[in-house]
């Protein structure tokens, strides 16, 4: 059950779409694989924020277990560059 409201999305959705990305993100599912939080960290630092997710985009819909490996490498690097 997804308890996010209509407003708090759309005004994730509006912010995600001011950076450089790819394509525009149309959904909240969209968000789910890390990759377009990892797009957005290299616009912000390309120097910290290189290379690829471990997990192709291809891959990352059919289990959720290579979609939570790019959300942790998202993460971890997001939490390491600030420290």
């Amino acid at each position: 059950m997804d308890t996010t409201s209509p407003e708090l999305e759309t005004a994730l959705l509006a912010w995600v779409n001011r950076f450089r990305l790819s394509k525009p993100v149309e959904s909240w599912a969209e968000l789910k694989d890390g990759q377009v939080l990892w797009q957005i960290l290299h616009e912000v630092d390309p120097e910290y924020f290189k290379g690829d997710l471990p997990e192709a985009t291809a891959q990352t819909s059919d289990s959720w277990i290579p979609r939570w490996q790019n959300s942790k490498r998202a993460c971890l690097f997001a939490f390491d560059c600030h420290s």
